[in-house]
């Protein structure tokens, strides 16, 4: 789905209402675990762009499924609704998601192994990084059985590497040299 670059507009506005009113962290946390909602249940966003629902129904179930969060997105939901826009929510709000990261010093990576990772490791790399960086890292585990053993952490297109895999394919590169 094209959209529009006028449709950031509504992200750089929130980001906006976030920093006049303070609370751009709270904003950054709601936005994240609503775009989990949304990606885990594509349904939501069909509702809210189907045109057998009326618009005053739509304004009653944002108000109802979103009753917990800030009203400032409330308000961007009906806005959206209002204007036929709904179905650009996922880019509006990733938009926002990024524009918030820069401005709260914040980043998100992966980090990949082949096997899974206890919460306190993956946080102790969370720490490391976010001293090294000096900006907050957040670490999404990634399961890669390709890594054969190690570990590979991407961050902000920085790719930290120490496996097997990466070193099997240094040794490949010296020796065809």
């Amino acid at each position: 789905m094209r959209h529009p670059k006028s449709l950031y507009l509504y992200a750089e506005s929130l980001v906006e209402v976030g920093k006049e009113e303070q609370i751009l962290s709270d904003l950054h946390s709601e936005v994240q675990h609503i775009l989990q909602i949304f990606k885990s249940e594509s349904q939501i966003i069909k509702v809210f762009t189907s045109y057998f629902i009326s618009q005053e129904e739509k304004f009653q179930l944002v108000n109802k499924i979103f009753q917990d969060n800030s009203p400032y997105l409330v308000n961007l939901f009906k806005i959206l609704i209002k204007n036929n826009l709904f179905g650009y929510i996922k880019p509006i709000l990733s938009k926002f998601d990024k524009l918030s990261c820069q401005i709260l010093n914040h980043a998100y990576g992966k980090i990949e192994t082949a096997y899974e990772l206890d919460a306190t490791i993956i946080s102790r790399f969370e720490e490391k990084l976010t001293r090294k960086l000096n900006k907050k890292v957040v670490l999404k585990p990634i399961i890669n059985k390709d890594l054969i053993a190690g570990i590979k952490i991407t961050v902000d297109h920085h790719v930290y590497e120490n496996s097997i895999s990466s070193q099997l394919k240094s040794l490949k590169t010296k020796l065809l040299k």
